[in-house]
């Protein structure tokens, strides 16, 4: 049987506090590690991320150049189509949001033009109907062949904008990390 003398005590007593302070020190230690590696998978993203900013953002200046006066629909059709491209997510959130506010801004002075003729709703409702009466009466016309070929093609562009999306829908999530 094993006595438990003082010296006893103490071994053990210091054999467990040993154990202790090593579990500790390898959970600080984890703790830190952990820390230091999500901070540096952080600044790579960063330098990633940054060279592809700086191209969107030159991108973006480049389409501000080619505004002039008589453009502002194409413009604003160039600069929708950037933004909801890949290179477009890299624009930060702030700026998209102040180029849709200025655009809306842009039409309602357009808006009060007196050179331009206004139609109401019912007139571009109207004539949006009219478009998709003669788009049918066009569809029916085609023969199988060439119906087939219109629906291969509508299909091809459903791939292609669902696929657009969900590429811009993962770089916005890696830029957005």
């Amino acid at each position: 049987m094993v006595e438990f003398t003082p010296e006893n005590w103490i071994s053990i007593f210091s054999i467990i506090s040993g154990l202790f302070i090593a579990l500790l020190s390898l959970l600080f230690s984890y703790y830190l590690n952990k820390k230091a590696l999500n901070q540096s998978e952080r600044n790579v993203r960063l330098q990633i991320t940054y060279a592809d900013r700086k191209q969107a953002l030159q991108e973006l200046e480049n389409i501000f150049a080619t505004l002039n006066n008589d453009g502002l629909r194409r413009f604003e059709t160039e600069l929708n189509s950037f933004l909801n491209s890949v290179n477009g997510q890299y624009i930060p959130q702030i700026i998209k949001e102040h180029l849709k506010n200025q655009i809306i801004e842009l039409h309602k002075l357009e808006d009060q033009d007196p050179s331009e003729p206004h139609y109401s709703d019912d007139y571009w409702e109207e004539l949006a109907k009219q478009q998709a009466e003669f788009e049918e009466q066009e569809y029916k016309s085609l023969d199988d062949y060439e119906r087939f070929w219109k629906s291969w093609e509508s299909e091809i562009d459903k791939f292609r904008e669902s696929t657009k999306s969900k590429i811009n829908s993962e770089v916005k999530k890696v830029v957005d990390d």
